[in-house]
């Protein structure tokens, strides 16, 4: 599956989830996955976010509405995919695109069934920069 076709549709207004609790508008995202009132489980599924139209069913679950949710546009989607590109060609290298640091794995799990997994962290600024 290509960036471009992951984007389509996908809202302007969306951030991680891991990241933060709400989007860019201010939407709570446990409020409008209904974690409450639905529970933990398929909770990703419900957010419309990432383009899945409002009212589908997906693995069981009904994607939410959110009166926030607007589209990204063809150019914000090539824009989205240059950036992205950028940030997987510094991975690719071994640095951080944050500040161009060399990737900290030392948390990375060295041997067993998890072997490689574990997060990768700037050197510099210690953010993460990607998880396995």
């Amino acid at each position: 599956m290509s960036i471009k076709s992951q984007l389509q549709g996908g809202c302007r207004h969306a951030t991680s989830i891991r990241d933060h609790e709400t989007c860019k508008a201010g939407m709570a995202y446990d409020e409008i996955m209904k974690r409450k009132e639905l529970g933990q489980v398929g909770c990703m599924v419900r957010l419309p976010c990432r383009g899945k139209p409002v009212g589908s069913v997906i693995r069981g679950h009904t994607v939410q509405p959110c009166n926030k949710y607007s589209p990204l546009t063809d150019e914000e989607i090539e824009q989205e995919e240059r950036e992205i590109q950028e940030i997987m060609k510094d991975i690719e290298s071994g640095v951080s695109s944050c500040c161009k640091a060399p990737i900290d794995e030392s948390r990375v799990i060295p041997d067993g069934q998890h072997k490689g997994h574990g997060p990768r962290f700037c050197s510099k600024c210690k953010q993460v920069v990607y998880m396995v």
